[in-house]
């Protein structure tokens, strides 16, 4: 549980620090057959499609500029170093499960996690 709970804080700070005061993040659960089917989704700045086959590899250039890195800040616009995603995808894993991406630049995003009912 602990774990899980780290992959989905970094969803969601994520969906969180790309959506400005304005829009919208949302938390969508779906049981299917076998699994549970988690969707973050955000109303955010979304991210470019030469960027969405690496968003989930370590230090990935996705988020932008590391230049702007900033640690413990939850602001719009702020960046980390480009971990997050990679740990939550790679807890996800461990769980057996699977997680993916759907973005548009300027529109938003959504990540979908699924996961094998025990």
């Amino acid at each position: 549980r602990l774990w899980l709970g780290r992959a989905f804080s970094n969803l969601l700070s994520n969906a969180v620090r790309f959506t400005a005061d304005d829009g919208t993040v949302a938390i969508a659960v779906e049981p299917t057959p076998g699994a549970l089917r988690i969707t973050v989704s955000d109303t955010g700045i979304g991210i470019d499609a030469r960027w969405l086959e690496h968003v989930f590899e370590p230090f990935s250039a996705a988020g932008g500029d590391v230049q702007l890195h900033t640690s413990g800040r939850f602001e719009f616009g702020s960046r980390g170093l480009g971990l997050g995603l990679a740990i939550a995808k790679a807890i996800i894993d461990q769980h057996g499960g699977s997680i993916a991406v759907r973005s548009q630049k300027g529109v938003g995003s959504d990540f979908t996690v699924v996961l094998p009912q025990t």
